[in-house]
């Protein structure tokens, strides 16, 4: 695939939720669910090296294989260019494929960082405030 045709799919796919059908050896099968800006015969057949960056498509495999040797679901959760979140769960179907559910979750990340923000900072000055202290003397 072209880079910069990958570059506009995985833009493209990293701000939406979708579930797919992936075969161990990471080809996409099935299409269930994709996002609206991405047709599901542009992802059928594709490798998920064509979708993810090298670094997020080797923890995918990794979680892949997991997920089929325990036959047990399995998650991981890796952070994209841009502040971009994504969550993984792949669940075993069968013994050569995995549901592969892929959920956005950038919009959490920043509310958790926003309420860790609040909660360690006073309102007035912006400064670390009582608790921040406590807590980072918990670590000592």
């Amino acid at each position: 695939m072209e880079s910069a045709a990958n570059a506009q799919l995985v833009d493209s796919i990293t701000s939406d939720d979708m579930v797919l059908v992936v075969s161990q050896d990471g080809s996409v099968t099935t299409v269930l669910e994709t996002p609206a800006a991405v047709g599901a015969d542009t992802l059928a057949g594709l490798s998920i090296d064509d979708l993810w960056p090298q670094l997020v498509a080797k923890r995918l495999r990794r979680c892949i294989r997991s997920a089929l040797r325990s036959r047990r679901f399995q998650c991981e959760e890796a952070n994209l260019q841009q502040g971009r979140s994504q969550e993984f769960i792949c669940v075993p179907q069968g013994r050569d494929r995995v549901l592969l559910v892929v959920r956005d979750r950038s919009a959490n990340r920043a509310e958790k960082e926003k309420v860790e923000e609040l909660a360690y900072t006073d309102d007035v000055t912006g400064l670390p405030n009582r608790e921040f202290l406590l807590t980072e003397l918990e670590k000592i």
